[in-house]
């Protein structure tokens, strides 16, 4: 298990390493808790001083009755728990399963050393511009779309590959231009999905940024959609140059970015792009509050010429850091959301690292 913690030092919020823990055994929530409980108090840490927690989604860390997280809340009840962006975007579209057929074709030429071999021949003898496919995997976060893409590409040389096979079920598929049709637009869509993904990819992502890309990619399928519906296809290039498609794979599409749409909706339950509106600028929102305390700053801070331009000088992070002092209930919320993981990425970058070692 690795783990990586956020705080502010002097004057910035940094990211930095906390421990790697090595289970020999079991790898329960209480087994979890017990080791990082166990590493805090040798080093002085308290629970009191945790704000959030960013894992996976793994039963033994989100279990509701003993989970790492629910076992940590016990300690501190305000630990806010974030299930990690990146791993929600990519459950989201494994609900959509239409890709299997081709994923499969891929899998089938990878799998075996010697059909690869062939395939690689075949691609020399076309002049493609490339001589191999992709492996697909449930790890790699990007694995799908990369596959889809590569396979698109390639779709005259298996075609080729598949007949020499005789293989008569994916001969079937790529000679079916419905079928050709519906894939190029898998292969935009998870393009695009790609992009999504990619983007939450940093140490610096929090919550702010991570909320604010999931609303624009769902603001854009809104708009595909409505596209769609006037027979604009003009978003997905690979799926615009197929000539002819009919009707019938038109509606299909629509209905598959209505199902994602479902999908999204039910992964990102709780987006709110309008509720840290203050925290990006103070200057144009007011925080939503009953503490009369933390409206008064927060009028006074509205009011401030000078911290006016100093906002537009300075980093979100630094701007809030810095007026610990001068408005300390407001400063103490912003610095709250803004020192949340939204993404495990930096977990992910470390594993990454440790098995190239």
């Amino acid at each position: 298990m690795i783990g990586f913690v956020r705080f502010v030092d002097d004057n910035a919020i940094v990211s930095q390493f906390l421990c790697l823990k090595e289970f020999k055994k079991n790898t329960r929530g209480k087994d979890i808790f017990n080791t990082i409980d166990y590493f805090f108090e040798n080093n002085g840490i308290s629970w009191s001083d945790c704000v959030g927690i960013c894992t996976d989604g793994a039963p033994s860390m989100t279990g509701s009755i003993k989970g790492f997280i629910t076992l940590a809340k016990i300690k501190n009840l305000l630990i806010v728990k974030t299930h990690c962006f990146i791993h929600r975007e990519v459950l989201m579209t494994k609900t959509l399963g239409s890709e299997l057929n081709s994923v499969r074709m891929a899998n089938y030429i990878k799998g075996k050393p010697l059909k690869s071999r062939i395939f690689a021949e075949i691609c020399e003898s076309m002049d493609a511009d490339f001589t191999n496919l992709l492996y697909h995997t449930e790890v790699r976060w990007l694995s799908r779309g990369k596959v889809l893409l590569r396979l698109y590409e390639l779709k005259e040389e298996l075609l080729l590959f598949f007949m020499e096979e005789e293989n008569n079920e994916f001969t079937c598929y790529l000679e079916d231009h419905d079928w050709i049709s519906k894939f190029a637009y898998l292969a935009d869509i998870f393009q695009y999905l790609n992009q999504v993904n990619s983007s939450f990819q940093g140490p610096s992502e929090n919550i702010l940024t991570s909320t604010d890309k999931i609303s624009a990619f769902q603001e854009k399928m809104s708009v595909w959609c409505a596209n769609l519906d006037k027979g604009n296809t003009t978003m997905f290039p690979l799926f615009t140059g197929q000539e002819n498609s009919s009707p019938t794979v038109l509606k299909i599409i629509r209905s598959h970015l209505q199902t994602l749409q479902m999908s999204m909706k039910h992964y990102f339950p709780d987006l709110n792009v309008e509720h840290y509106d203050w925290i990006r600028n103070p200057f144009t929102s007011m925080i939503q509050t009953d503490d009369c305390e933390v409206q008064q700053e927060a009028v006074e801070l509205k009011n401030d010429r000078t911290l006016l331009v100093k906002f537009n000088e300075v980093t979100l992070d630094s701007f809030w850091v810095a007026l610990n002092n001068e408005y300390p209930r407001l400063s103490k919320k912003a610095i709250k959301v803004l020192l949340q993981f939204s993404t495990s990425w930096l977990c992910e970058h470390g594993f990454s690292a440790l098995t190239n070692c």
